[in-house]
């Protein structure tokens, strides 16, 4: 590990401070050539919020060549050309592409297709509302989350409550999805769905769920004694955590994270999970953002 990455809480020199950023961004740009498509995504997401769309166009278009037709990897693709294409056209396209997907009868691909639109924040318009509930019924039960997900993004008060109430499915599973989903429209919740998701976090014991629902009540939960809680919590999962808690919890500390935290995001740039190095990296760049030490180029979407 190199040594200048840390060098201890109180060093925060410029010198550092260049290091740090320097291989935050190399890790992000040798991810988009990894053997999972996934570390892929969630680089070349990151890379493309930050405003390196250049770095991920030549890959991506590529691999539409390579991948564009194939269940399980194409989701992928269209997702972060939707992101980094030049223009609206373009990008539209590629949205008209999931969606297709999504309406399949029968696609293997819908329930990745509907998350995906969710996280593109796809608004469902009257004209197609019917086409997209039928979809999100033929689901699989796992899969509830992202449908309703997909729904709320639209603001509609009945749809988000919809979704707040798979906070409390007996299935553990559809609970930390759900809180997933309510973590990434966080600006649109109202204090109630706040509330519930604090709760339902701090009574959550099935590992399966906890790590999302901690993480969505961090990112949203007021500063107090809970909140003191929750960031213990997250760091704990940091240090000690499975390669998915790493992975949320780091990804949480990128939303609401301070310079302090770079202390135990920084030593994960050398994981030994690549998915865990991306959402560390990512984490890393945010948190300088915020500090003034990392300039955005262009922010098409918000990484999240």
């Amino acid at each position: 590990m190199n040594e200048n990455l840390v060098s201890g809480p109180a060093d925060r020199s410029a010198s550092r401070i260049d290091v740090i950023r320097a291989s935050a961004l190399t890790v992000l740009r040798k991810s988009l050539v990894n053997p999972s498509p996934y570390v892929r995504l969630h680089a070349a997401e990151s890379l493309v919020a930050f405003g390196y769309a250049e770095a991920v166009l030549p890959i991506f278009e590529l691999a539409l060549e390579r991948e564009g037709n194939l269940p399980g990897q194409r989701i992928c693709v269209w997702r972060v050309l939707a992101r980094a294409k030049r223009t609206a056209t373009e990008r539209t396209r590629h949205v008209d592409q999931i969606c297709a997907v999504c309406l399949s009868p029968g696609s293997p691909d819908a329930a990745s297709a509907a998350e995906s639109l969710a996280k593109l924040k796809y608004r469902v318009d009257a004209a197609h509302r019917t086409q997209f509930e039928h979809a999100i019924e033929r689901l699989p039960g796992s899969a509830i989350p992202h449908g309703r997900w997909l729904l709320a993004v639209s603001g509609n008060a009945h749809d988000l409550e919809r979704l707040t109430d798979l906070l409390g499915d007996p299935d553990p599973i559809i609970r930390g999805i759900a809180a997933y989903a309510l973590r990434h429209i966080r600006d649109t919740l109202p204090t109630a769905t706040l509330e519930r998701i604090l709760a339902v976090a701090m009574a959550e014991t099935d590992p399966s769920s906890r790590k999302y629902c901690i993480s969505a009540a961090f990112i949203t939960a007021s500063e107090n004694a809970d909140f003191a809680n929750l960031k213990q919590a997250i760091l704990d999962y940091l240090s000690h955590g499975t390669n998915d808690e790493k992975y949320e919890s780091a990804t949480a500390l990128g939303i609401r994270g301070a310079a302090g935290d770079l202390d135990i995001l920084v030593p994960l740039l050398h994981d030994a999970d690549a998915d865990v190095q991306v959402a560390a990296s990512t984490a890393v760049l945010q948190i300088l953002a915020r500090t003034g030490e990392f300039t955005l180029r262009n922010i098409p979407y918000a990484v999240a």
